[in-house]
C-alpha cells in the first residue's frame, strides 16, 4: 500500500526494492538481503509506522550496522477519526494505547530473543518497568 502512493517519478535516482512475502519487520528485511546486498548501504530511509518505528530502525541496524538511518513515519487510523495513533496523539485512545502497550512487549520479546540490538534502549525499558511496578 505505501508503495502504491509514492510519487516514483519524484525519484528519479531512487532505486525501489519490495519484498512482500514477510510478515514481520525483521523478516522482511532477512528476505530483502536476498534481493539487495546491505553490506555496502551508508544511508537508509525506511518507512513504518509510527508506533514502530524505533524498533524497525533497531532491526535494520542490525543488518546494516553501519549506515545513518532517516525514517518517514506513517499514522494510522484509531477508532476515532480525527485522532490518528501517532507520536502526540496515541494515548488519547484505547487503540492508540493498546498498540504502544503491543510495542513495549514486542521490545521485550524480540530484544530477548536478538531480533535486534536491545541495548539501545534499555534505559527506556526500565523506565517504563518502574512505573509498571509503582502502579502495581
Amino acid at each position: 500500500m505505501i508503495f502504491l502512493n509514492i510519487k516514483r517519478d519524484n525519484f528519479s535516482n531512487t532505486h525501489f526494492i519490495i519484498e512482500n512475502e514477510s510478515k514481520n519487520t525483521l523478516e522482511n528485511v532477512e528476505l530483502s538481503q536476498s534481493l539487495f546486498d546491505f553490506s555496502k548501504v551508508q544511508n537508509v530511509t525506511y518507512f513504518s509506522h509510527s508506533y514502530a518505528s524505533k524498533r524497525s530502525c533497531l532491526t535494520l541496524k542490525k543488518y546494516c550496522s553501519n549506515s545513518k538511518f532517516g525514517n518517514f513515519q506513517i499514522d494510522i487510523p484509531s477508532e476515532i477519526s480525527e485522532i490518528p495513533v501517532d507520536i502526540n496523539n496515541w494515548y488519547k485512545t484505547e487503540h492508540g494505547r493498546m498498540l504502544i502497550w503491543g510495542e513495549y512487549l514486542r521490545f521485550k520479546t524480540y530484544g530477548a530473543r536478538g531480533d535486534f540490538p536491545i541495548e539501545e534502549v534499555l534505559n527506556q525499558l526500565s523506565t517504563i518497568e518502574k512505573y509498571i511496578n509503582e502502579c502495581n
